[in-house]
């Protein structure tokens, strides 16, 4: 599933020079249970999950490899790639991760907050180097003490893992944590 992706993806950067584009550019796709796999939309520009692109990268190529902020200043302001580019050939290290943006479902009251324990970065490496086989962040919690109106966002989760299926586990998991911080009046 992975290589589809990646080859739609590419085909998409394709036809987007070809029309003049220059930048970072992301795809949205729904993956459904059977493994199908459908094109949503491309976003012209850096998407939510920049940093977890970024992390990836940071932990799979070479060091000294191009990162996102140097492959998109070179593809603005010079439209080529640097020369030190590398590209992932696999994944090699088993790193997997999933976001979700936790919306309410109707008008709520946050009774508690979630503080990150835990940056991004020191995540993703301690799964790449295997000290750890799942994870669960939370971002962005907007407090305690709020009446948050209907389909508002509460919190954002990204799941880490080494597997699709713990990535699945790690998502829902965040998703109670988030609604745990919900009162119930």
């Amino acid at each position: 599933m992975t290589i589809q992706l990646k080859n739609h993806t590419r085909k998409v950067g394709q036809w987007l020079a070809r029309e003049g584009f220059r930048g970072i550019f992301g795809c949205d796709y729904l993956v459904d249970p059977q493994g199908r796999i459908f094109f949503l939309e491309v976003n012209a520009r850096k998407q939510g999950t920049a940093m977890e692109f970024c992390c990836t990268l940071e932990n799979t190529l070479p060091k000294g490899s191009a990162m996102l902020p140097e492959l998109e200043y070179y593809a603005v302001f010079q439209e080529r790639f640097p020369e030190h580019t590398a590209e992932m050939q696999n994944n090699f290290k088993k790193i997997h991760w999933g976001t979700h943006n936790y919306k309410t479902h109707g008008v709520v009251n946050t009774g508690s907050t979630i503080s990150i324990h835990s940056s991004e970065r020191k995540a993703f490496r301690q799964l790449a180097e295997n000290r750890v086989k799942q994870n669960v962040l939370i971002f962005d919690h907007i407090g305690s003490g709020l009446v948050v109106a209907e389909k508002s966002f509460l919190a954002r989760v990204v799941a880490l893992g080494k597997n699709r299926s713990d990535v699945l586990k790690g998502l829902e998991q965040g998703k109670k944590n988030i609604e745990s911080t919900i009162s119930k009046s």
